[in-house]
């Protein structure tokens, strides 16, 4: 966060020199008056000088950034990040050396970092925004093992069943498969071994439904259930 400490004859007089200094427009100043002065007589004898304290507010976009090159510092890494705010949303990528540990088990440590990042987020904006945060391509390579997963399961003509998952993972799971031709996802068991579900479709009355085997060919998936929430 940036942030300066200026000094005016009065206290208008300092926010406008941190306001040239700083660049930015009013609106996005917090302003603290650490000493309003005092005017003095002639010449301004006894006069003092007006103190404020005044910080810049981030942007959504630049508090993700700057929480997560703050963890990137905390545990050793030099990481490039980038992020762009979305519709009540911010999209952060993360790249560097090593950053594989950001990921961790099952996504994990990624799912724990999307949730740190949208509480720096609102208490640095004081607006609450959904955090997505990519850790060197990890999205991109997890939602094309999904779809891979899911032309397998049209090739075989039967149910494939993905290994256990948390509902973060799950929850990307059914997302990179919603719109996916020919298939739809379910969920199936109970926590801790709940998985994500990819049944083979057949043509029904209304659209594709889920059944026999004989798949005649990819369609977009149209009625029924469509896709389920983990």
């Amino acid at each position: 966060m940036r942030e300066v400490v200026r000094a005016g004859a009065t206290v208008a007089e300092a926010v406008r020199a941190a306001l040239e200094e700083l660049g930015v427009g009013p609106d996005r100043l917090t302003v603290e008056v650490l000493d309003e002065g005092r005017g003095g007589v002639l010449w301004r004898l006894g006069a003092r000088d007006a103190w404020v304290w005044v910080m810049v507010r981030l942007t959504a976009a630049e508090a993700a950034r700057e929480f997560l090159g703050r963890v990137g510092e905390l545990i050793g890494l030099a990481v490039r990040v980038q992020a762009q705010e979305g519709d009540g949303s911010v999209v952060a990528e993360v790249a560097g050396g090593d950053v594989g540990v950001l990921i961790g088990r099952q996504g994990e440590a990624l799912a724990a970092l999307e949730l740190l990042g949208a509480m720096a987020v609102r208490r640095a904006c004081g607006e609450a925004r959904v955090v997505r945060v990519d850790v060197d391509g990890y999205r991109g390579r997890r939602e094309e093992a999904l779809r891979s997963l899911a032309r397998r399961a049209v090739r075989l003509g039967r149910e494939v069943a993905l290994r256990p998952m948390t509902a973060r993972e799950r929850w990307v799971a059914h997302l990179a498969l919603a719109h996916y031709l020919g298939v739809r996802t379910g969920s199936r068991g109970e926590e801790p071994l709940r998985r994500v579900v990819i049944p083979l479709l057949r043509r029904g009355e209304s659209g594709w439904s889920a059944g026999a085997r004989g798949f005649p060919g990819a369609r977009r998936f149209g009625g029924g259930e469509g896709c389920a929430a983990g």
